[in-house]
């Protein structure tokens, strides 16, 4: 074991995330942010139950934000749903056509998809749109 190993926040990094954002979220319950990075801190350390209640919360609360639907589209990969993620990020999509987070999403899943032609057009429109 070396002196890398022994220190927990280099151990477990997604663990020390979710203490850190469990006590943004004690300290403002409401806040929005507060549980979008809960929630990926969550999916990050593969606690996918908890995560969903974050985000579909999130969801009900603020519908027309699109980085709650990419984000929701980031837990639905991380469960191997590729049909639910679509739709998540095909939403965000729809209320923002640039928001990284949703073309990231949209993409590598066309590439897992075996649909390389169709990620590249993406890509290649977004860049056109905006360099």
């Amino acid at each position: 074991m070396t002196a890398w190993d022994t220190r927990r926040e280099d151990v477990e990094p997604s663990a020390n995330a979710v203490l850190t954002t469990e006590d943004a979220v004690r300290q403002a319950p409401n806040n929005a942010a507060a549980k979008m990075l809960r929630a990926r801190a969550l999916v990050l350390r593969g606690d996918y139950a908890r995560a969903q209640t974050d985000l579909d919360e999130l969801v009900r609360n603020f519908p027309k934000t699109a980085a709650v639907h990419a984000q929701m589209g980031d837990l639905h990969l991380a469960r191997q749903n590729r049909a639910a993620a679509r739709r998540s990020f095909e939403q965000a999509l729809a209320l923002d056509p640039n928001l990284f987070e949703a073309l990231r999403g949209r993409i590598f899943l066309d590439l897992l998809d075996g649909k390389p032609d169709q990620a590249k057009l993406m890509a290649e429109r977004q860049l056109e749109q905006s360099p």
